[in-house]
Protein backbone atom coordinates (compact mmCIF):
# COMPACT_ATOMS: atom_id res chain seq x y z
CA UNK A 1 0.00 0.00 0.00
CA UNK A 2 1.50 3.45 -1.05
CA UNK A 3 2.91 5.43 1.95
CA UNK A 4 1.97 9.54 2.00
CA UNK A 5 4.94 11.69 3.06
CA UNK A 6 3.91 14.05 5.54
CA UNK A 7 3.28 17.85 4.93
CA UNK A 8 4.26 20.69 6.68
CA UNK A 9 5.07 24.46 5.68
CA UNK A 10 8.60 25.74 5.55
CA UNK A 11 7.81 28.04 8.71
CA UNK A 12 6.56 25.31 10.26
CA UNK A 13 9.31 22.55 10.36
CA UNK A 14 9.27 20.20 13.67
CA UNK A 15 10.78 21.59 16.51
CA UNK A 16 12.77 17.96 17.56
CA UNK A 17 13.51 15.75 14.44
CA UNK A 18 15.22 13.14 14.13
CA UNK A 19 17.97 11.68 11.16
CA UNK A 20 15.92 10.51 8.31
CA UNK A 21 12.44 12.65 8.61
CA UNK A 22 11.12 13.62 5.47
CA UNK A 23 7.96 16.43 4.73
CA UNK A 24 7.08 17.78 1.57
CA UNK A 25 6.45 21.26 2.23
CA UNK A 26 3.08 22.66 1.02
CA UNK A 27 4.22 26.64 0.30
CA UNK A 28 7.46 25.91 -1.22
CA UNK A 29 6.94 22.74 -3.04
CA UNK A 30 10.04 21.11 -2.01
CA UNK A 31 10.77 17.78 -0.33
CA UNK A 32 12.60 17.96 2.44
CA UNK A 33 14.84 15.65 4.64
CA UNK A 34 16.38 16.05 7.62
CA UNK A 35 19.99 14.84 8.26
CA UNK A 36 20.81 14.40 11.62
CA UNK A 37 22.15 18.38 11.97
CA UNK A 38 20.31 20.00 8.70
CA UNK A 39 17.32 20.34 6.98
CA UNK A 40 18.15 19.43 3.05
CA UNK A 41 15.45 20.52 0.63
CA UNK A 42 15.00 19.02 -3.02
CA UNK A 43 12.97 20.40 -5.67
CA UNK A 44 10.83 18.14 -8.77
CA UNK A 45 12.22 20.01 -12.30
CA UNK A 46 13.56 23.29 -10.43
CA UNK A 47 17.33 24.16 -11.26
CA UNK A 48 19.29 23.90 -8.11
CA UNK A 49 22.95 25.25 -7.43
CA UNK A 50 24.58 27.35 -9.97
CA UNK A 51 22.63 28.02 -13.50
CA UNK A 52 25.62 29.38 -15.29
CA UNK A 53 25.23 32.87 -15.12
CA UNK A 54 22.87 35.49 -12.41
CA UNK A 55 19.74 36.83 -14.49
CA UNK A 56 17.82 37.84 -11.41
CA UNK A 57 17.82 40.19 -8.28
CA UNK A 58 15.35 41.50 -5.97
CA UNK A 59 14.19 45.31 -5.90
CA UNK A 60 13.06 47.01 -3.03
CA UNK A 61 11.68 50.65 -2.62
CA UNK A 62 12.83 51.94 0.57
CA UNK A 63 9.31 51.79 1.77
CA UNK A 64 8.27 48.65 3.25
CA UNK A 65 9.59 46.20 1.13
CA UNK A 66 12.15 43.45 2.26
CA UNK A 67 12.67 39.64 2.25
CA UNK A 68 12.45 37.44 5.34
CA UNK A 69 14.69 33.93 5.23
CA UNK A 70 13.26 33.21 8.66
CA UNK A 71 15.25 32.53 11.72
CA UNK A 72 18.98 31.45 10.62
CA UNK A 73 20.85 28.77 13.70
CA UNK A 74 23.87 29.79 12.07
CA UNK A 75 23.81 32.98 14.08
CA UNK A 76 23.33 31.48 17.76
CA UNK A 77 26.53 32.11 19.80
CA UNK A 78 28.92 32.29 16.28
CA UNK A 79 31.99 33.20 17.04
CA UNK A 80 32.67 33.39 12.96
CA UNK A 81 30.55 34.18 10.54
CA UNK A 82 31.50 35.64 6.46
CA UNK A 83 28.48 37.35 4.21
CA UNK A 84 28.93 38.02 0.84
CA UNK A 85 26.30 39.97 -1.70
CA UNK A 86 25.84 42.47 -4.33
CA UNK A 87 24.00 45.32 -3.75
CA UNK A 88 22.79 48.38 -6.20
CA UNK A 89 21.08 51.47 -4.54
CA UNK A 90 19.67 54.11 -5.55
CA UNK A 91 21.43 57.12 -4.35
CA UNK A 92 24.60 57.18 -2.29
CA UNK A 93 22.96 58.03 0.98
CA UNK A 94 21.16 54.77 0.99
CA UNK A 95 22.93 51.81 2.68
CA UNK A 96 22.02 47.32 1.39
CA UNK A 97 19.96 47.22 5.04
CA UNK A 98 20.23 43.16 5.64
CA UNK A 99 21.30 41.34 8.41
CA UNK A 100 19.68 40.28 12.10
CA UNK A 101 19.72 41.70 14.97
CA UNK A 102 19.09 40.88 19.17
CA UNK A 103 17.64 43.92 20.69
CA UNK A 104 19.38 45.01 22.71
CA UNK A 105 22.63 43.64 23.08
CA UNK A 106 24.19 43.02 19.51
CA UNK A 107 23.58 43.34 16.01
CA UNK A 108 25.20 41.71 12.82
CA UNK A 109 24.79 43.48 9.33
CA UNK A 110 24.47 46.68 7.01
CA UNK A 111 22.20 49.43 8.53
CA UNK A 112 20.96 51.85 6.07
CA UNK A 113 21.89 54.93 8.48
CA UNK A 114 25.11 56.72 9.93
CA UNK A 115 26.76 53.52 10.87
CA UNK A 116 26.80 50.15 8.84
CA UNK A 117 28.59 46.90 9.80
CA UNK A 118 27.85 46.17 13.68
CA UNK A 119 28.04 43.80 16.58
CA UNK A 120 26.81 46.04 18.94
CA UNK A 121 26.25 45.90 22.70
CA UNK A 122 24.38 49.11 23.73
CA UNK A 123 20.57 49.11 23.63
CA UNK A 124 19.05 50.19 20.65
CA UNK A 125 22.15 50.13 18.83
CA UNK A 126 23.12 53.92 20.39
CA UNK A 127 27.01 52.60 22.08
CA UNK A 128 29.09 49.78 21.61
CA UNK A 129 31.02 48.59 18.54
CA UNK A 130 30.19 49.95 14.75
CA UNK A 131 32.36 49.86 11.71
CA UNK A 132 31.67 52.78 9.41
CA UNK A 133 32.73 53.45 5.61
CA UNK A 134 32.07 55.52 2.81
CA UNK A 135 29.32 54.96 0.09
CA UNK A 136 30.78 53.66 -2.40
CA UNK A 137 28.30 55.15 -4.99
CA UNK A 138 25.39 53.88 -6.99
CA UNK A 139 25.17 50.84 -9.26
CA UNK A 140 26.16 47.73 -8.35
CA UNK A 141 29.00 46.63 -5.68
CA UNK A 142 30.09 43.76 -4.14
CA UNK A 143 30.01 43.71 -0.41
CA UNK A 144 32.00 40.95 2.12
CA UNK A 145 31.64 41.29 5.65
CA UNK A 146 34.36 38.68 7.54
CA UNK A 147 34.00 38.34 11.86
CA UNK A 148 36.00 36.08 12.86
CA UNK A 149 38.18 36.46 16.85
CA UNK A 150 36.68 39.60 18.05
CA UNK A 151 37.62 41.06 14.89
CA UNK A 152 35.17 42.71 11.73
CA UNK A 153 36.47 44.02 8.22
CA UNK A 154 34.45 45.05 5.63
CA UNK A 155 35.66 44.60 1.83
CA UNK A 156 34.22 46.16 -0.59
CA UNK A 157 34.37 45.18 -4.65
CA UNK A 158 37.00 42.49 -3.93
CA UNK A 159 39.80 45.09 -2.70
CA UNK A 160 41.44 42.98 -0.89
CA UNK A 161 42.47 46.17 2.13
CA UNK A 162 39.72 45.85 4.36
CA UNK A 163 37.62 49.79 3.82
CA UNK A 164 36.54 49.50 7.83
CA UNK A 165 38.27 46.91 10.46
CA UNK A 166 37.70 46.75 14.30
CA UNK A 167 39.54 44.17 16.37
CA UNK A 168 37.66 44.93 19.64
CA UNK A 169 34.47 43.42 18.96
CA UNK A 170 32.58 40.93 20.95
CA UNK A 171 33.86 37.07 21.20
CA UNK A 172 30.13 35.63 20.26
CA UNK A 173 27.04 36.79 19.35
CA UNK A 174 24.23 36.20 21.25
CA UNK A 175 23.31 32.47 21.81
CA UNK A 176 19.69 33.18 21.26
CA UNK A 177 17.02 35.77 20.57
CA UNK A 178 17.85 37.27 17.03
CA UNK A 179 15.09 38.54 14.83
CA UNK A 180 14.78 36.54 11.14
CA UNK A 181 17.68 37.31 8.86
CA UNK A 182 16.48 40.13 6.30
CA UNK A 183 17.29 41.57 2.84
CA UNK A 184 15.97 44.89 2.61
CA UNK A 185 15.05 46.02 5.95
CA UNK A 186 17.18 45.97 9.26
CA UNK A 187 16.90 46.68 12.77
CA UNK A 188 13.71 46.93 14.95
CA UNK A 189 12.84 50.32 13.98
CA UNK A 190 13.32 49.13 10.88
CA UNK A 191 15.56 50.94 7.99
CA UNK A 192 14.47 49.68 4.49
CA UNK A 193 16.89 50.05 0.98
CA UNK A 194 15.54 52.07 -2.45
CA UNK A 195 17.60 49.72 -4.82
CA UNK A 196 18.27 45.79 -5.31
CA UNK A 197 20.50 43.17 -3.62
CA UNK A 198 21.68 39.98 -5.57
CA UNK A 199 23.89 36.74 -4.55
CA UNK A 200 23.26 36.40 -0.81
CA UNK A 201 25.98 34.16 0.73
CA UNK A 202 26.72 33.39 4.46
CA UNK A 203 29.39 30.88 5.46
CA UNK A 204 29.78 29.87 9.56
CA UNK A 205 33.41 30.81 9.57
CA UNK A 206 35.83 33.53 8.74
CA UNK A 207 36.75 33.19 5.18
CA UNK A 208 40.09 34.12 3.65
CA UNK A 209 40.71 37.32 1.35
CA UNK A 210 41.66 34.31 -1.34
CA UNK A 211 38.16 33.34 -0.63
CA UNK A 212 37.23 37.19 -1.31
CA UNK A 213 38.96 36.68 -5.13
CA UNK A 214 36.90 33.39 -6.05
CA UNK A 215 33.62 35.05 -4.68
CA UNK A 216 34.29 38.62 -6.10
CA UNK A 217 35.18 36.76 -9.67
CA UNK A 218 36.82 40.05 -11.02
CA UNK A 219 33.55 41.70 -10.83
CA UNK A 220 31.24 38.91 -11.82
CA UNK A 221 29.39 36.35 -9.98
CA UNK A 222 30.21 32.97 -10.26
CA UNK A 223 29.22 29.29 -8.78
CA UNK A 224 29.97 29.58 -5.19
CA UNK A 225 29.48 25.64 -4.39
CA UNK A 226 33.42 24.79 -4.13
CA UNK A 227 33.02 26.97 -1.38
CA UNK A 228 30.27 25.30 0.69
CA UNK A 229 28.24 27.87 1.96
CA UNK A 230 25.83 27.81 5.19
CA UNK A 231 23.31 29.27 2.69
CA UNK A 232 22.85 30.67 -0.69
CA UNK A 233 20.27 33.01 -1.96
CA UNK A 234 20.80 33.37 -6.00
CA UNK A 235 17.89 36.28 -6.13
CA UNK A 236 15.97 34.61 -8.19
CA UNK A 237 18.25 32.62 -11.02
CA UNK A 238 16.56 29.52 -9.43
CA UNK A 239 13.05 30.07 -8.75
CA UNK A 240 9.51 30.86 -10.63
CA UNK A 241 9.85 34.51 -10.77
CA UNK A 242 6.00 34.37 -10.71
CA UNK A 243 6.08 33.43 -6.92
CA UNK A 244 7.55 35.08 -3.65
CA UNK A 245 10.16 32.28 -2.57
CA UNK A 246 14.09 32.85 -2.83
CA UNK A 247 15.40 29.45 -3.09
CA UNK A 248 18.13 28.62 -0.57
CA UNK A 249 21.24 26.79 -2.54
CA UNK A 250 23.29 26.20 0.45
CA UNK A 251 24.03 23.67 2.46
CA UNK A 252 21.23 24.50 5.01
CA UNK A 253 17.93 24.77 3.40
CA UNK A 254 16.29 28.41 4.45
CA UNK A 255 14.01 29.55 1.89
CA UNK A 256 13.26 33.10 1.56
CA UNK A 257 9.77 35.37 0.75
CA UNK A 258 9.67 38.66 -0.96
CA UNK A 259 7.52 40.68 1.39
CA UNK A 260 5.01 43.85 0.42
CA UNK A 261 6.41 44.67 -3.00
CA UNK A 262 9.56 42.77 -3.50
CA UNK A 263 10.44 41.38 -6.72
CA UNK A 264 12.10 39.71 -9.03
CA UNK A 265 14.29 41.92 -11.52
CA UNK A 266 16.37 41.26 -14.60
CA UNK A 267 18.41 43.91 -13.35
CA UNK A 268 20.92 41.24 -11.76
CA UNK A 269 24.52 41.82 -11.40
Amino acid sequence: MPTTIPTITSTNRPGSPSAGDAYFETDTKDYTIYDGTNWRGYRFDKATGWTGSSDYSVTYDGIDDYTDFGQLSMFNAASSITMSFWAKTATTTQFPSIGIWTDPTKQFGFVGDTYNFAIVRGPGGTSGNALTYTHPGTGWHHYFLVYGSSRGDIYIDGNTTPVATDTTLPASLDSSGHSNFKAGQYGNNPTYVDGKIDEIALWDSALTTTELAIIHNNGTPGDLSSLNPTHWWTMGDNENVNNSTVFDQGSTINNGTNLNDADFSNDPH
